[in-house]
């Protein structure tokens, strides 16, 4: 049975950069989830729509990520052939 190490031979990511990303014995690297940041644009849209009756098309918010300790870093990595 072979031991892997978070960081050193394997990455673990979340999602949404919970408390327990933080506080877990590997430190989470996690994508940001903008919780409020989404409800302002919700609420912004539902506005929008009870005044004019038009549904917005789709928003793109841009993806964060929250860099900690548990991502292997490739920089000097190099890929083995075969």
């Amino acid at each position: 049975r072979r031991v892997l190490r978070v960081s050193k031979d394997i990455s673990i990511s979340s999602f949404d950069n919970s408390p327990l990303a933080k506080k877990s014995v590997y430190n989470l690297t996690s994508v940001v989830y903008p919780g409020q940041q989404i409800g302002a644009m919700a609420a912004e849209m539902l506005l929008k729509y009870l005044q004019t009756g038009k549904v917005q098309g789709g928003i793109k918010i841009p993806p964060a990520i929250k860099l900690r300790g548990s991502i292997k870093n490739l920089s000097n990595h190099k890929a083995k052939e075969g």
